[in-house]
């Protein structure tokens, strides 16, 4: 698994598993098909605002109720 925040567009992504060198030219695990540990994909994103996670009205409003309950809670001493 792996995290990314893309800008909109269509971007390629391509994986390795099991990577050659040329010290290592069937990379690191010896495989009766080395053809398979590469895979390459187009993604398309479709253009977003901001960057994920709350919006800032729910961002205040939890901000707001955790002021609310610090209150509460030194009130209640």
């Amino acid at each position: 698994m792996f995290t990314w925040l893309p800008k909109a567009g269509t971007h390629k992504v391509k994986f390795f598993v099991d990577p050659t060198s040329a010290s290592r030219p069937h990379g690191r695990v010896l495989e009766s098909d080395e053809t398979n540990n590469i895979v390459e994909m187009s993604k398309t994103v479709a253009g977003t605002s901001g960057l994920p996670g709350p919006s800032a009205p729910m961002a205040f409003i939890a901000i707001m109720s955790a002021l609310g309950v610090a209150w509460l809670l030194r009130r209640r001493n």
